[in-house]
């Protein structure tokens, strides 16, 4: 069973649904997309990278930033109380200072929020967790500036 959700057991891969291993590759994509063109700054959030090979300079201007802020990423799985079922189509929001955010969960129940970095100090934020024939879940978080966070949310039918 462990190996099951850590997405290691015989023929899973990385596309396996549901597992630890699949949240963590779609954190990855979504960071290196963020880090497009300095790829090798995936490193400052634990992931191996290959610095054998130089990172192309599109751009010969001045020297980037060499702490850029890092995305403030909420990520998860929402799914049904009792079967661990996951849930499509759930409405994740979530209210910040700097305002409202939000994002559907899809057919494997995972979402991802990208906060911006214009949250520059820890708060508490709530999140509201809503799916028509579900009772709806709600709980304050912390936010800390470029620190992700992953949930796993389970929702109570109506």
């Amino acid at each position: 069973v462990r190996n099951q959700l850590l997405g290691i057991a015989k023929g899973q891969d990385l596309n396996t649904p549901d597992t630890l291993l699949n949240l963590i590759v779609s954190i990855r994509d979504a960071l290196k997309g963020f880090h497009k063109g300095s790829e090798q700054l995936l490193g400052n959030w634990g992931f191996t990278v290959n610095t054998s090979a130089p990172t192309p300079d599109p751009d010969p201007s001045p020297d980037p930033d060499p702490n850029p802020p890092m995305p403030t990423v909420l990520a998860g799985i929402v799914r049904e109380m009792g079967t661990s079922t996951p849930i499509e189509g759930a409405n994740i929001q979530i209210s910040t200072s700097v305002g409202m955010f939000a994002a559907i969960s899809s057919d494997t129940g995972s979402f991802s929020i990208t906060l911006p970095d214009t949250i520059e100090e820890t708060e508490t934020a709530n999140i509201i967790v809503q799916k028509d024939g579900y009772l709806p879940y709600v709980q304050a978080i912390t936010i800390v500036p470029n620190v992700s966070i992953v949930f796993d949310f389970f929702l109570d039918a109506a």
